[in-house]
């Protein structure tokens, strides 16, 4: 479909109805029109960008990238599962990385038609309960590939998962809108203080995370990644003396050890830790955590900004 060896290969179209029986992601997270998938187990899809990039420059925010690729791999884990019926596939941690062909692409040349991106992804399971994708974004029209994220599942029943989370249900009921579609930053008091930043995440209403999961409403990973990767850009602004300085991400590793619900209340902590020898490149450790005693951890992002003329 993209490179020499997947064109090789007989390629089927998959039910996307199928598929949303076997993950627990549902619309409007879940954003594919269309599913295939290569005789190796490799899935296919066409990734449309949705989420505004503030001041973020490339095809798509890297954290939306991560969402797509992310419930790309769970597809393909969904079917290589040797376990039948529905599972959870929760992204516990994530590597991105831009290559440098793609860093290299000026404002004009990054905007690629939505029609040209396509995803690919393939998993393996390291045992029932933990599965790994690997996956890429291309540009159709060259075969360029523009990302790479390897994502790490934890892979539970719908039963342990309702068991762990009971306290958390919350009847959700569809919504009319795509929230994916809209900012989603609601930082409160936001201190900014030489290289470091805090401040408090809004608390989110449940249909912010329609689709993720139903009746269980759970911040993405991928969201608050985004939450985390624009306080970022916001605290690189600030450091080169600039209200809106435009960046594009390097690189993210994600972190995420527990699933925040939107009515917990996250503290939010975004320190410059590095710069390479000519500071063309800045690294941030952004952390998001429980406020009150506990100091739970939800999030732990380290990513590498560029500036982007």
């Amino acid at each position: 479909m993209i490179d020499s060896h997947a064109q090789q290969q007989r390629i089927e179209d998959v039910a996307i109805s199928e598929v949303l029986k076997q993950i627990a992601v549902c619309q409007p997270y879940f954003a594919f029109d269309q599913l295939k998938q290569s005789e190796d187990g490799t899935m296919w899809a066409p990734v449309k960008p949705e989420q505004p990039m503030g001041a973020e420059r490339g095809v798509m925010a890297a954290a939306e990238i991560g969402r797509h690729l992310a419930i790309l791999g769970s597809c393909a884990a969904a079917r290589a599962n040797p376990r039948s019926g529905q599972h959870y596939y929760l992204a516990c941690k994530a590597d991105l990385r831009q290559s440098e062909d793609a860093l290299a692409l000026s404002g004009d040349e990054a905007r690629i038609a939505a029609d040209d991106l396509v995803a690919s992804a393939k998993a393996d399971f390291a045992d029932k309960r933990n599965a790994r994708a690997e996956t890429t974004l291309f540009n159709r029209g060259t075969g360029q590939r523009l990302y790479e994220i390897s994502v790490d599942y934890k892979v539970l029943t719908p039963q342990l998962f309702e068991r762990m989370y009971a306290d958390r249900r919350v009847s959700t009921p569809a919504v009319p809108f795509n929230p994916y579609a809209e900012e989603m930053l609601g930082l409160g008091d936001v201190m900014v203080l030489d290289d470091l930043l805090s401040a408090n995440l809004q608390e989110l209403d449940p249909k912010t995370c329609a689709g993720h999961f139903p009746n269980f409403p759970a911040l993405p990973v991928a969201i608050l990644a985004h939450i985390l990767a624009s306080a970022a850009g916001r605290l690189f602004a600030s450091m080169v003396d600039r209200e809106r300085a435009p960046y594009k991400v390097v690189r993210a590793l994600v972190q995420a050890d527990h699933l925040a619900f939107t009515n917990d209340k996250l503290h939010l902590v975004v320190q410059h830790r590095d710069a390479d020898d000519d500071g063309e490149n800045r690294v941030f450790r952004c952390r998001a955590v429980s406020e009150g005693k506990t100091r739970e951890p939800f999030g732990d992002l380290q990513i590498t900004l560029r500036g982007a003329e």
